[in-house]
């Protein structure tokens, strides 16, 4: 996602979409993993604005939910990402939500419970309110 081919434009948004543990991701004062961490972690869900990318090395404003106003994270990790652009997020909840109401479509009439999303189709679900 833009760090390999080049620098990709500052301003563009991401979501967390997963940390290493319950606590968040691990954020840094620095763009090296050597750098030290900031007291705080950035919880799934939070959504930050790319000042720089290096490549797999993000340095982010905070735009909305709980944690450091700023600092450096690792958009994947171990192979898993942990950030998606806003945009990938957002066209994965319109698709959720799209599957979601053709599958109720297709209901039959007198069914009563409708069967919950799972996975990606549910991450994204939750961040497209």
């Amino acid at each position: 996602a833009g760090g390999a081919g080049g620098p990709a434009p500052a301003g563009k948004r991401w979501i967390v979409v997963r940390s290493g543990d319950a606590l968040g991701l691990i954020v840094r004062q620095g763009r090296a993993l050597s750098t030290p961490e900031v007291a705080q972690r950035l919880p799934v869900g939070a959504e930050v604005e790319q000042r720089e990318i290096v490549g797999d090395r993000l340095h982010f404003a905070l735009i909305s939910a709980r944690g450091p106003r700023e600092g450096w994270v690792s958009v994947r990790h171990m192979g898993r990402d942990c950030l998606l652009p806003k945009e990938t997020v957002d066209a994965m909840a319109a698709e959720a939500a799209e599957a979601k109401q053709q599958a109720q479509s297709q209901e039959p009439q007198g069914s009563i419970a409708e069967a919950p999303l799972g996975g990606w189709a549910k991450l994204a679900a939750q961040y497209s309110r």
